[in-house]
């Protein structure tokens, strides 16, 4: 009996986790499973053939809201072309209402609800001894014309009788997704692990022994799908303490709850190397109302203290989340958020849309708080009782603006002046301001290049606060030389660069005590390669201080080897 397994990732460089575990868990003699992974950018004619060369008597797909639209379209089509073939689908997408599911995709003949390892491998055990299905729990299965829904699966407590899934996952694509619990002790009513109840975990020993192939392979990224990691704080340091004990060269995410760490552990974290672990710590919101709606119980001013002193360290890369449509939270007041959130300076800052989940409490709720929603995935919210559709449209240009100016880290100079000295740390104003110029000018209709964000950038500065387009104008030179090496700025920017120029820089180049001095890093080089490294600008702006200045002073920029990172920046008076 041949057995496929289909996954539809978001990008090429996920893998699937789901699949690794089915695989690992059902692997018996008596049939074959294959894992055939696509990206849902993938051609589609080139997934249907490909599914339809593997002649499986079996297929699995596993859903979720980026790919649960084209899993029902591959399944249709697959099944006309191979009316023999038995199809089931599962995961979160498909668990909640599975016997809809069913009358609405005829041709779909299972599913999976909830937790699928046991129930897939009854699943297969049946059909391979010939055996009725619709007495396995937790599954949907159809039966001619009558759709039979089981009664569900207790979880499995003891998860290491899970075999590992790592020698089944295509580890070097770049991203590997990891668990090390199953479950989450909160119960925010937006999230399908409201559902849940308790934690189950894995084995210390289970754990590590997993992690150090993945290290010892070097994997890219390994991202923790623990819905919080920290819950356990003694575990989740004895864990970080093996990767530091072991690893070469990956870098480990995971999603923490801020709340919780203790001033042990924030001693403890202080003490880490940084580059190695990555947080993401999702707040949501600030408003006290709308974290008691989905039960959330944050306290703002601990929570910030915890913040605080994680950025304080420089160690750990911060990635914090807000969302916005959650009950009670209007457009003004979700500013209020952002401002509060956007003042700790974390290094991402995702502001992302409330998707009522099937099976979540809050889509149950939708009624109470006059939701309207997509009634397709991913389900994102269009209004509710007291935000609009045209107010949560104004926050998907805020959201671009976000990403291209925060987020993207080539503006760190220009946005930091502006947020604090222009806007008064009114962080939502300032992109507010960005996402109706850029909405007007009709730039989201078009593809843009770096160049021309800067450009853009330029140009809202001069019609918006001309009194500071001076110096503005210097630090978006800058933040341009420290993301693009090459020399070059766009045309619309004025240089004060002197005709001997070149010769300045060459002579400071020859000048040995200069090196020795400045960039001891370029002392042991040729003159060739130091020019290599550097870049000379005049600029009118003190970059210690971010202030004007009238005269334009001398500024070398000093890059990597490779050209594509800056080292160091100093500034000289025009005479040194």
């Amino acid at each position: 009996m041949q057995v496929t397994l289909a996954a539809l990732n978001a990008s090429y460089t996920h893998t699937s986790l789901a699949c690794a575990y089915l695989k690992s868990f059902c692997q018996d003699s008596r049939w074959c499973i294959d894992i055939i992974e696509f990206t849902i950018n993938d051609h589609y004619r080139s997934i249907l053939s490909r599914l339809f060369a593997a002649q499986s008597d079996i297929y699995g797909f596993s859903c979720y809201i980026w790919n649960v639209e084209m899993v029902k379209k591959l399944c249709n089509d697959l099944k006309l072309a191979r009316p023999e073939c038995f199809i089931v689908l599962g995961g979160p997408e498909v668990s909640y209402d599975a016997e809809q599911l069913l009358q609405e995709n005829p041709l779909v003949d299972a599913v999976v609800c909830g937790e699928g390892e046991l129930v897939l491998r009854e699943l297969l055990q049946a059909k391979y001894a010939g055996q009725a299905l619709d007495i396995i729990p937790g599954l949907a299965v159809r039966q001619g014309k009558v759709i039979k829904v089981t009664p569900a699966r207790p979880p499995i407590q003891d998860l290491d009788q899970i075999p590992s899934p790592i020698p089944f996952m295509d580890i070097h694509r770049g991203l590997v997704y990891f668990e090390t619990s199953r479950g989450c002790p909160f119960r925010c009513s937006y999230c399908l692990s409201a559902c849940e109840s308790g934690v189950r975990y894995f084995s210390l020993e289970r754990v590590k022994s997993d992690l150090l192939v993945l290290m010892q392979d070097q994997v890219k990224v390994v991202k923790f799908v623990d819905r919080s990691f920290n819950c356990h704080e003694k575990r989740a340091r004895q864990i970080m303490d093996f990767i530091l004990d072991h690893n070469i060269s990956t870098r480990f995410h995971m999603e923490i709850n801020a709340e919780l760490l203790s001033d042990e552990m924030l001693d403890y974290l202080a003490g880490l190397p940084a580059g190695v672990f990555d947080f993401e710590i999702g707040i949501q919101s600030t408003y006290p109302p709308t974290l008691k709606a989905i039960n959330r119980y944050a306290n703002w001013e601990h929570l910030r203290d915890r913040l605080q002193r994680l950025q304080e360290m420089g160690n750990i890369h911060l990635h914090v989340d807000l969302i916005a449509g959650l009950p009670h939270e209007t457009y003004e007041q979700f500013g209020k958020s952002f401002n509060q959130v956007f003042n700790l300076q974390a290094d991402v800052i995702q502001l992302g849309f409330l998707k009522m989940l099937k099976g979540s409490p809050l889509r149950d709720q939708a009624e109470d708080y006059q939701y309207i929603y997509q009634d397709q995935a991913p389900y994102e919210v269009l209004g509710n009782h007291v935000i609009s559709f045209a107010e949560l449209d104004r926050l998907h240009f805020i959201e671009d603006m976000l990403e291209r100016f925060y987020n993207s880290h080539h503006f760190p100079r220009t946005i930091g002046y502006l947020t604090r000295r222009v806007y008064g740390g009114q962080a939502f104003k300032l992109f507010e301001e960005l996402a109706i110029a850029w909405e007007q000018g009709q730039y989201h209709l078009l593809q843009h290049s770096r160049e021309r964000e800067y450009v853009f950038l330029l140009q809202f500065v001069k019609q918006h606060w001309p009194g500071e387009y001076n110096l503005l104008q210097e630090l978006l030179k800058l933040d341009y030389l420290s993301s693009f090496p090459t020399g070059h700025l766009p045309e619309e920017f004025e240089r004060f660069n002197p005709d001997h120029n070149s010769d300045y820089l060459y002579n400071r180049l020859k000048d040995e005590y200069f090196i020795a001095v400045h960039f001891p890093q370029l002392i042991q080089l040729s003159h060739r390669e130091r020019r290599r490294r550097m870049h000379l600008e005049w600029l009118k702006v003190d970059i210690e201080t971010n202030t004007y200045i009238p005269e334009a002073c001398p500024t070398f920029l000093v890059y990597n080897a490779l050209r594509n990172k800056l080292e160091l920046i100093l500034q000289t008076e025009p005479d040194s």
